[in-house]
C-alpha cells in the first residue's frame, strides 16, 4: 500500500530538502552564485555642494509659486503682484491711486460728442444733416 505523508512535517521544511546536498556543496554553490556578481565597493557619498543645493531648492520653489499663482483668479494673482511690488520696491499705495481730476461726467461726453442733443441755441449754424437729425429724434 501506499505510505502515508507526513503534511505537518513537509510543511515545517523537514520534507523538502535534498538528501544528496550537503552544506559544503551548499556554500560551494553560494560562493560561485556571488562571484558571477560583480562586487560593489562601499564608498562614502560626496557632499553636494551648496550651489547645486540652492539651484534645487530655486527649482522646486519656482514651480511651486507657479502652481500657486495658476491656481489663483485675476483679481487675487493682481492684489497678490502688486503686495509683493510694495513690498520688494518699498513703494505705497498711493502710487497706485487713480488721478481723478481729469475724470467727465456721462453728460459732459455726451455735450462734447453727440451734437445733436444741443439747443439750437448753443449753435446757430447748424448744417442741414445734424437739424434733420435733430428733429427726426424729438419725434
Amino acid at each position: 500500500m501506499a505510505e502515508s505523508f507526513d503534511l505537518a512535517k513537509i510543511h515545517q521544511g523537514g520534507g523538502l530538502d535534498s538528501e544528496f546536498e550537503y552544506d559544503s556543496e551548499a556554500d560551494r554553490r553560494r560562493e560561485k552564485r556571488n562571484d558571477l556578481v560583480p562586487s560593489k565597493k562601499k564608498t562614502s557619498e560626496k557632499i553636494t555642494n551648496k550651489r547645486h543645493v540652492e539651484e534645487e531648492y530655486s527649482k522646486e520653489e519656482w514651480k511651486n509659486q507657479r502652481f500657486h499663482v495658476l491656481s489663483m483668479d485675476a483679481f487675487a494673482r493682481h492684489k497678490k503682484f502688486i503686495n509683493d511690488y510694495i513690498l520688494y520696491y518699498s513703494g505705497s499705495k498711493a502710487d497706485f491711486k487713480r488721478d481723478s481730476s481729469k475724470d467727465k461726467r456721462d453728460i459732459d461726453v455726451i455735450k462734447e460728442h453727440h451734437r445733436f442733443l444741443w439747443n439750437e441755441e448753443d449753435d446757430p449754424d447748424e448744417t442741414w444733416y445734424l437739424t434733420f437729425t435733430s428733429v427726426s429724434i424729438n419725434y
